[in-house]
């Protein structure tokens, strides 16, 4: 309706900000006007609280570096974070942990629903079995190649199982170039027992994930 363009453009002028650029932004939503808007990035909630005067409500994700460092980081996004966090309808949290960080920045934890990886658990019925010196243990990682992630500090447990004389594979899947990886494993001699590899497309994870499942015989 037209009434309504015109609000959100006196909107986008108090923004201060590239109003072509907002417009190819908000114009398609205001459009559908959906009755939920899911916002992924904690970083982008000040660009998009005016769906609320249109009626939309308003779901935030709380996901890792956005909520567990960035505003220990950036007090200015801290401050953000206090101030508008409490305006938002609800909120999707991937873990407890990270629910509980949230909750630092005025959230109500009622709000806040954790809701874990969508992967079916149930399709991949885990088992475990005895390893011994003859065997051979899988281990498989995935995840971006960040600090956060801890890899140098699973491969220093990697070296001691080689120490230990345990067989094993380690396979990490999105860090094939990483320079500092690269360096450790090399240091360790860890040449021939860990694979680096480069994003993979969820169906290929899913196998990977398959063959690397330990199953009783």
């Amino acid at each position: 309706k037209g009434s309504e363009k015109k609000r959100l453009d006196k909107i986008i002028l108090n923004k201060k900000k590239n109003s072509k650029l907002l417009k190819v932004k908000y114009y398609p939503v205001l459009y559908h006007c959906p009755d939920i808007f899911h916002l992924q990035w904690a970083k982008g909630i000040e660009d998009w609280l005016w769906v609320q005067e249109f009626g939309i409500k308003l779901v935030l994700s709380l996901r890792g570096a956005h909520i567990n460092y960035s505003p220990i980081a950036d007090v200015e996004l801290a401050n953000k974070y206090e101030l508008l966090f409490p305006k938002v309808d609800g909120f999707h949290a991937v873990s407890k942990a990270i629910l509980s960080e949230a909750l630092k920045y005025n959230v109500s934890k009622s709000k806040i629903k954790v809701i874990y990886s969508g992967l079916d658990l149930k399709q991949m019925p885990f088992q475990l079995k005895d390893i011994d010196k003859k065997g051979s243990l899988k281990i498989l990682s995935i995840g971006r190649e960040h600090w956060k992630k801890g890899y140098t500090y699973a491969l220093d447990s990697i070296n001691l199982l080689k120490e230990m004389k345990i067989g094993f594979h380690y396979t990490i899947v999105g860090v094939e170039n990483n320079e500092e990886l690269l360096y450790q494993k090399s240091q360790f001699g860890l040449e021939n027992e860990v694979t680096f590899l480069g994003k993979l497309p969820l169906n290929e994870v899913l196998k990977l994930i398959h063959e690397n499942q330990l199953i009783q015989k």
